[in-house]
């Protein structure tokens, strides 16, 4: 089946991108937009571009796709801003931010942004684009609001993945019914300028942080993983979000006080009890004390 009809609802909505794109490009957009929802199982172009009218062509939508005068990131943030007035709120009014990143795959080995890379030192090195993304959670919604590509270090446009969090965390608008923003990101976006700005913003967090981070009184978090007792630490079941299952971990709560930091609450956690200290998960939290170890490891 062909949709030879572009529905009225979809063109209402769309008209106010119209002045963001030249020629039929906007036209285009909402037609690939309504394919991809209705033929979701065939992703690629040339699938999609034959199910519809007759007058786009499959190379109608390279076109609009590798026109450069329009705005990807504008559009990403309209997107978001809708879906976040769309979707029900929580009940307590609490947004996570969650800051990850991903690589994607390139075949082309001249392509001027792709490189060689890996997430971490436990993945294979992938040819590809590395990308930072910020993605907004509350419940079971996970809604991208924003992207960063990171280049070459070799390209004069180079900066690194925590100044580009930065970046995206400086430029993110609340919507109306959020009433206390959380920021959730793993070790790698752990820095003094990132925390530093984040309190600025009267923003709390979850974090993981590096081994080598310290103690008001100088000691590392190293030495306060290696010599953990094992009886200290309680078992909690989390809930899955998918599943009907929950997942077992071990955990230990110590409030402290953290340089540059303040005063924080550590969490330590295992998958198992008897796992050795390469296996724990450092976790740092500004949230309030009556938040349990249970909860922070959730979030």
């Amino acid at each position: 089946m062909s949709l030879t009809y572009l529905p009225r609802c979809v063109s209402q909505w769309l008209r106010v991108l119209r002045p963001c794109f030249h020629h039929r490009h906007h036209l285009v957009l909402s037609w690939l937009l309504v394919r991809h929802r209705v033929y979701g199982d065939r992703a690629n172009l040339k699938e999609l571009s034959r199910h519809g009218p007759a007058h786009l062509a499959y190379h109608h939508y390279p076109r609009l796709l590798g026109a450069a005068y329009w705005c990807t990131k504008a559009l990403l943030w309209w997107f978001a801003d809708q879906a976040l007035q769309a979707f029900p709120p929580p009940g307590d009014g609490i947004l996570y931010l969650v800051a990850d990143s991903t690589l994607k795959g390139k075949r082309g080995p001249n392509h001027p942004v792709a490189q060689k890379t890996r997430l971490s030192q436990h993945h294979p090195y992938v040819f590809g684009f590395r990308m930072v993304i910020l993605m907004a959670q509350w419940d079971t919604s996970r809604i991208p609001v924003d992207f960063a590509l990171v280049r070459r270090p070799a390209d004069p446009a180079y900066e690194t993945e925590n100044a580009w969090f930065r970046h995206m965390l400086q430029a993110f608008q609340r919507p109306a019914w959020c009433q206390e923003l959380v920021v959730t990101a793993d070790a790698a976006y752990a820095s003094r300028a990132t925390v530093k700005l984040i309190q600025t913003l009267g923003y709390g967090y979850v974090m993981a942080l590096p081994r080598t981070w310290k103690f008001a009184n100088g000691k590392a978090l190293k030495a306060l993983v290696t010599h953990l007792p094992r009886w200290k630490s309680t078992q909690v079941r989390i809930p899955t979000v998918n599943t009907r299952r929950r997942r077992i971990l071990w955990v230990d709560a110590k409030r402290a006080r953290r340089r540059h930091l303040g005063d924080v609450t550590v969490v330590l956690s295992q998958c198992r009890r008897n796992q050795g200290p390469k296996h724990t998960k450092i976790l740092v939290t500004s949230l309030p004390e009556t938040v349990t170890a249970r909860e922070v490891v959730g979030v």
